[in-house]
C-alpha cells in the first residue's frame, strides 16, 4: 500500500522531518542576522541608516502571518532586504585578523560565515535539498545582473580606459556588492521560507531598527 501524496504545501511543510543539523542550521543563520545588527549598533565607526522607522514598520509586516502565497513571497523579499541593509553598511568596514599582522577583512565576513554554516548544515536535512522554483528564477535574475555588470566593465575597459584613462573602477565596487548580495541570497533564501525562522529574524530586525530609530536615529 503506497502512502498518499501530500499536495497541500502547509501539510507538506509539517510532514518535513527536521534533523538536528537542520535545527543548528537555522540557529547559525539567525546568528548571522544578529551579528549583522549587533556589529552595526556597536561598530567603531557610526553606521547611518536612512529612515529606520520605515524599515521598522517593514519588519513588523514580516511578523504578520498571511495565507496568500503572493504575500508570503513579499514577506520573504522584504525580510531579505532588511537583512541586506546592515550587511551593506558593514561592507566598507574592516577588522584586523588576529595573528596576521597587516591583514584586514571586511566585517561582512563574520555574517557570511555564520550564514554559510547555517546553509551547509541545512543541506544535511535531505528533505530540503531541492531548491524551490522561486529560488531558481531569482538566481537566474542574479546571473543576468552579474552578466550585465561584467559586460559593462569590459566595454569601459576597452573604450574609456583607452581614450580617457579611466573607466571601470566604480563598476568593480558594484560588482563586489552584487556578489555579496548574491552570496547572502544563496545562504538565506531557503531559510526565509520557514515561518518561524522568518519571524525570529523579523524580531531581531525590528529590535535593531527600533534601536536605530530611538537611540541612534
Amino acid at each position: 500500500m503506497t502512502e498518499p501524496i501530500v499536495t497541500d504545501p502547509v501539510r507538506a511543510q509539517k510532514a518535513d522531518t527536521v534533523t538536528v543539523p537542520g535545527v543548528f542550521g537555522y540557529c547559525f543563520s539567525l546568528a548571522g542576522v544578529m551579528a549583522a545588527c549587533g556589529i552595526c549598533l556597536f561598530s567603531r565607526t557610526p553606521v547611518v541608516i536612512e529612515r529606520p522607522a520605515i524599515l521598522l514598520l517593514a519588519s513588523l509586516f514580516v511578523l504578520v502571518c498571511f495565507g496568500s502565497d503572493a504575500t508570503r513571497m513579499l514577506q520573504k523579499i522584504t525580510c531579505f532586504y532588511l537583512v541586506a541593509v546592515p550587511v551593506n553598511e558593514l561592507a566598507s568596514q574592516n577588522f584586523q585578523v588576529p595573528l596576521l599582522s597587516g591583514v584586514t577583512v571586511s566585517d561582512t565576513v563574520i555574517v557570511l560565515l555564520l550564514c554559510a554554516a547555517g546553509f551547509f548544515l541545512g543541506r544535511a536535512n535531505s528533505h530540503n535539498n531541492v531548491p524551490g522554483q522561486d529560488k531558481k528564477e531569482l538566481l537566474g535574475a542574479w546571473i543576468v545582473a552579474l552578466g550585465i555588470i561584467i559586460m559593462h566593465m569590459a566595454l569601459l575597459a576597452v573604450v574609456l580606459k583607452k581614450f580617457y584613462g579611466y573607466g571601470y573602477e566604480h563598476d568593480l565596487k558594484v560588482l563586489g556588492s552584487l556578489c555579496l548580495y548574491l552570496l547572502l541570497f544563496v545562504f538565506m533564501w531557503e531559510k526565509l521560507a520557514n515561518l518561524r525562522f522568518r519571524r525570529a529574524a523579523a524580531l531581531v530586525l525590528a529590535g535593531f531598527y527600533c534601536a536605530k530609530t530611538v537611540f541612534w536615529g
